[in-house]
């Protein structure tokens, strides 16, 4: 029932809507069932995606930590786990670079390899995923299509029904395959950096995420009113 309701939903074209008030992204949410039918491929992609965003901040991590170690007027490592990690005894010294800047450009080079594998897995899954219910979506609304009266047809222009098959479903792989990373990536790196600011000062990740208490319910009002006007 919720797939046949996306698919008529999209078999109408913007003429069906012109007296009806709607705001952006109310509907959305019927793309999910498209979604679920290949719940391994999105379950490997949001873990992907959110592993990329957690090795993206690793690099910035260790660079602040390598700052501190080399402090010149109190230098130390901030962390044991990363200074047991670039003090391994199997980091050589290397002419002028000793064992432990290499172990600190090890940790950064890791870090950025395991990003790469991570974002090209999730954009691997999600492009797939978004190519699959493209393809769904079609199916489902070509098929409501056919189902319509003669009269239907009448009073519609097939540019605009094509139009509605072709651009408008494409639309819908980008909310699968770019918004919804979007959003995961937006989530991940807001919790992981909320964490890493909560573990060094709970007073600073305090002042620093108060103003969300004012921003999100902003978002919200722009999104919802303002946007919608203008």
């Amino acid at each position: 029932m919720m797939t046949q309701a996306i698919a008529d939903g999209i078999a109408k074209d913007s003429s069906d809507k012109q007296d009806e008030s709607q705001v952006i992204g109310r509907q959305i949410w019927r793309i999910i069932p498209y979604v679920t039918r290949y719940w391994q491929r999105a379950l490997g992609g949001l873990l992907s995606n959110m592993g990329a965003r957690v090795f993206d901040l690793i690099p910035f991590i260790a660079i602040g930590m390598a700052a501190d170690y080399y402090n010149p007027d109190n230098p130390k490592f901030t962390d044991s786990r990363i200074e047991s990690f670039v003090t391994l005894d199997i980091l050589p010294s290397i002419g002028p670079i000793n064992s432990v800047e290499l172990g600190f450009g090890a940790l950064i080079l890791i870090s950025f390899v395991v990003l790469a594998v991570f974002q090209g897995l999730s954009n691997q899954l999600w492009q797939s995923i978004a190519y699959m219910a493209q393809h769904d979506i079609r199916m489902d609304a070509t098929r409501s299509l056919l189902s319509m009266e003669a009269s239907y047809f009448e009073t519609r222009q097939t540019g605009n029904l094509m139009s509605v098959l072709s651009a408008d479903v494409a639309q819908l792989e980008d909310v699968i395959s770019d918004s919804s990373t979007s959003i995961i990536r937006i989530f991940t790196t807001l919790i992981t950096a909320f964490a890493i600011l909560f573990w060094m000062s709970p007073t600073l990740c305090a002042i620093l995420f108060t103003p969300f208490i004012l921003i999100v319910p902003m978002v919200i009002w722009f999104s919802t009113r303002v946007q919608r006007k203008y």
